[in-house]
């Protein structure tokens, strides 16, 4: 499978809507549905770069803390001015992140 990094991706909203962009992933097989070796060994190159990249947040316990606090901030400046989010909204985004 190949998967597509949504933070390596950039995105441009189209004016004329205010929908957010979506972010895909491609499955890439030949007609037998095995994947080629070459690109399935230049895939398992790059996990296995990412997993040892120091400046990950899943590397870098520091870098994570300080992600979750700007999460919560911002989610918390959010519900200042728009009110908590309802049961709905949150049920929406878990089934859109989820399925």
């Amino acid at each position: 499978m190949l998967y597509v990094d949504p933070m390596k991706t950039e995105h441009k909203l189209d004016q004329t809507t205010e929908e957010a962009p979506k972010h895909y992933t491609i499955l890439v097989t030949g007609s037998n549905g095995e994947m080629d070796p070459q690109l399935a060994e230049s895939l398992e190159e790059y996990y296995k770069a990412r997993d040892r990249d120091p400046n990950s947040r899943r590397n870098n316990p520091e870098k994570k803390r300080r992600a979750l606090e700007g999460w919560e901030e911002l989610i918390a400046e959010y519900e200042a001015e728009f009110g908590a989010f309802t049961e709905e909204e949150l049920a929406e985004a878990y089934a859109s992140m989820y399925g």
